[in-house]
């Protein structure tokens, strides 16, 4: 390091300048003091903040950031990469390039980039360029008369990656979409989707994360069908999933998943940006929808919820469809679990309803007919019980008693009076139904045996349960809410749990097996057995088994296996259900296989189905339901892959209910920094 005035000092070799939050390294550099200007050449980097520039040269005051480089090569986090022949810094977070390239791409010749002769970047903002191309490697694919690039450390607005493509459905389609950054807890997306047989149809999201507990979700789309062949053409969807605190203890919950018509899910879920949540249990079909709007006022001593819902559900027909409404107008309950009362614990329910339970059957607009029925009812139990802990198990007694009133009945009430006492009884008054009924049991739960092997523990526990519910003659209640009917029973339950855990691997194995000894016939009920087993990450493995053995047949049986070795899966699920009466389908397989082996990822899939009068494992003659096959070359910053399926779906129309197999192609790209997508390329039936 030499300087032949006070002001100027040349340093060579290795040479190192800190300043602030940059840094800057070179062969050699001539340093200004006064106007503190460094020129550095040869091997030179700057880096600044996060951002590294590799250099032949560079000029840079350190006061004002401002300077001039050439031969840069730079990276802004998190992957963002250009070069230039000159860069011009024109700010702390500006710079002019001249013949540069931008990429998410590593390497001299990266795999994608945009190239351009003048381009601008913002930091945290844009790349911008005029006239500039897409290349891959060195092949310029397509031009650009003006290309803009976010390099943005935070989500910002702007427009999303249409989807397009052809489908026999709705023909030529196109999806624009912009995505609104309105604060940090919110934002927005509006989208059209451009149907060339079917017209314009609207669409909206919005998501506002208000609190670590409150949560606001809404979304929406219309659309005016031309060429509907559902029973009308303006057609809709609105989905809710909100929660809002009104104060501390007051919270107001949305859950809406709601249609305009029985075709909708059909014709548009596919397209939309959002698709149907259907969080209802396996035996309700995929036409069921729900609107529900609930007020909730948490206090110590109990709950109360004040509920609007409406569960709406579609059924095939021969010709046109039936629709069935059950709406709770509202349900209204006050509650409280695990209550205190120093000798005794108490669970209390109660609630008010009133409901309108509608059927519609649909053929034309001139066959058309209704059925509506209207009831209320006032419904409570308390329950009471106590755990007494007599050292090798804990004992716990209860009893419920339950109260029901139904009235304002749009129909005529049918039943047997009876009065057993004052606890158990039914008794009719005109258009007034009063039932008082009752149940008690106990349970019992042995502490756990155990013992430690050398390379396991095994652990044991078993529990006794017992209920009983007096015979009450019901025939004739109303039965369109929980609780409506409640049947007799005196039931025993036995349950056997075993758990076997190590280092690796874990096992639990339970045996349940109930008797109820108020049926005539079919006392025991099928002995449940599950297996729950994992071997590290490698292998799970899941077995449930309902066997009746009066009948001597299995009525469910439920296999599921996974195994996982590096880069490959294989996955199969073995489904029998007799109480499954859909024709043909109470069986269902599912065998999935892949592999992840860098850079190629593959999978294929496929279900299939078929009707068993009896369990066995007989895997012959299965009809495929659907299959998927699926190829994808992952790169370091691009992805570009293909996936085909095929679905036998039963489509709902005014004419009936038809059978159908739909093939769909589907084009998978992403690239790193720009995002990706899944795009219908090809659709036919």
């Amino acid at each position: 390091m030499t300087s032949q005035d006070n002001n100027t000092v040349t340093a060579a070799g290795n040479v190192l300048i800190l300043y602030k939050d940059m840094t800057l390294t070179a062969d050699k550099v001539r340093f200004d003091r006064k106007k503190n200007i460094a020129r550095a050449w040869d091997n030179v980097t700057f880096r600044d903040k996060d951002n590294i520039i590799h250099a032949s040269f560079i000029k840079i005051n350190l006061d004002t950031r401002k300077g001039l480089i050439r031969d840069g090569k730079g990276f802004y986090k998190p992957y963002h990469y250009f070069t230039a022949q000159k860069i011009e810094k024109i700010g702390e977070n500006n710079y002019i390039l001249h013949n540069s390239t931008i990429s998410s791409c590593s390497g001299e010749v990266p795999d994608w980039s945009f190239r351009s002769d003048k381009a601008r970047i913002n930091y945290g903002e844009y790349f911008t360029a005029d006239d500039a191309t897409a290349n891959i490697k060195n092949i310029p694919v397509l031009y650009f008369p003006y290309f803009i690039w976010p390099i943005k450390t935070d989500r910002e607005s702007g427009f999303l990656i249409p989807n397009a493509g052809y489908s026999n459905e709705v023909g030529a389609f196109f999806t624009p979409k912009y995505f609104w950054n309105i604060s940090v807890d919110k934002d927005a997306t509006f989208g059209l989707n451009y149907y060339s047989f079917r017209g314009l149809q609207y669409l909206a999201e919005f998501r506002y994360n208000k609190s670590r507990k409150e949560d606001i979700y809404l979304y929406g789309e219309y659309i005016y069908d031309r060429d509907s062949e559902a029973n009308k053409n303006k057609r809709w969807k609105i989905v809710n999933k909100s929660n809002v605190y009104l104060t501390d203890d007051i919270e107001l919950r949305f859950n809406t998943d709601y249609v305009s018509d029985f075709r909708y899910k059909r014709d548009f879920d596919k397209y939309s940006m959002v698709a149907s949540e259907n969080e209802n249990s396996d035996d309700e079909s995929e036409n069921y929808y729900i609107n529900e709007m609930r007020l909730n006022i948490y206090k110590p001593l109990g709950n109360l919820y004040i509920k609007y819902r409406d569960e709406m559900e579609y059924f095939d027909r021969q010709e046109g469809f039936s629709k069935s409404h059950l709406i709770k107008q509202p349900e209204v309950t006050l509650e409280k679990n695990f209550m205190d009362a120093k000798l005794f614990y108490i669970d209390y329910h109660f609630d008010y309803n009133r409901i309108k339970k509608t059927n519609m059957i649909y053929q034309n607009e001139e066959e058309t007919s209704f059925k509506e029925t209207t009831i209320k009812r006032n419904n409570g139990y308390l329950n009471l019980y106590k755990p007494f802990n007599l050292k090798i198990l804990t004992f716990t007694p209860h009893y419920r008693q339950y109260y029901t009133r139904w009235y304002d009945y749009s129909e005529q009430f049918n039943v047997s009076q009876t009065d057993d006492g004052s606890l158990l009884k039914l008794d009719q008054e005109g258009n007034e139904l009063e039932r008082y009924i009752y149940n008690i049991g106990y349970k019992i739960s042995f502490n756990e045996i155990y013992k430690n092997y050398k390379y396991f523990k095994h652990s044991i526990y078993n529990t006794i349960e017992y209920s009983q519910t007096p015979y009450l003659n019901q025939q004739g209640i109303p039965d369109s809410i929980e609780d409506d009917r409640i049947e007799e029973e005196k039931r025993y339950t036995y349950t056997l749990t075993n758990y076997l855990t190590s280092k690796d691997w874990n096992l639990k194995q339970s045996f349940t097996q109930g008797y109820d000894a108020a049926l005539e016939k079919n006392q025991w009920e099928p002995l449940e057995t599950k297996i729950n087993f994992n071997y590290k990450d490698l292998t799970h493995f899941y077995f449930e088994n309902h066997y009746n053995y009066e009948k001597n047949e299995t009525e469910y049986m439920e296999n599921r296996l996974r195994i996982n070795y590096k880069s490959f899966y294989a996955q199969t699920e073995f489904i029998f259900d007799k109480a499954v009466e859909e024709e043909e389908k109470n069986t269902t397989w599912q065998s999935s296989i892949g592999v992840d082996i860098q850079p190629f990822e593959l999978a294929f899939v496929h279900e299939s189905y078929k009707k068993m009068d009896e369990f066995s494992y007989n895997f012959k003659n299965f009809k495929t339901q659907e299959y998927t096959a699926k190829i994808i070359y992952n790169s370091d910053c691009w992805s570009l892959g293909f996936s085909y399926s095929e679905e036998e779906y039963e489509e709902i129309a005014k004419s009936g209910t038809n059978i159908d197999t739909e093939k769909t192609l589907f084009l998978i790209v992403k690239l790193k920094g720009l995002g990706g997508a899944q795009k219908e390329i090809l659709s036919g039936k």
